[in-house]
């Protein structure tokens, strides 16, 4: 039997976070989502999500600094960031630099 697809997604905005949840609900994928990435490491071991959705630029840790804890973790699920922040590029392509 096929098992749902999982994804965790977190970010601090809660209108892009509910649209987010709402659209991988409606795609039959298992929703977990964070208000901020604090707990992040904690919830992608806990969860185990094959994909996680994250905002670049958020209180406390950010989801780069998110993404490079998560590598010296066990697992390293996929990634993909979100922003409405225009200074992208330098965080993006020092994230890219880590494979």
């Amino acid at each position: 039997m096929f098992s749902a697809l999982s994804v965790l997604i977190i970010d601090d905005d809660a209108e892009v976070r509910q649209s987010l949840v709402h659209l991988f609900e409606r795609a039959n994928w298992q929703v977990s989502h964070l208000s901020n990435a604090v707990n992040g490491v904690k919830r992608i071991i806990s969860c185990n999500p094959d994909l996680v959705i994250s905002d670049v630029k958020m209180p406390g840790i950010s989801g780069l600094q998110l993404f490079e804890e998560t590598l010296s973790s066990e697992l390293s699920p996929p990634f993909i960031f979100v922003s409405a922040w225009l200074w992208l590029c330098k965080p993006c392509s020092r994230a890219l630099t880590v494979f």
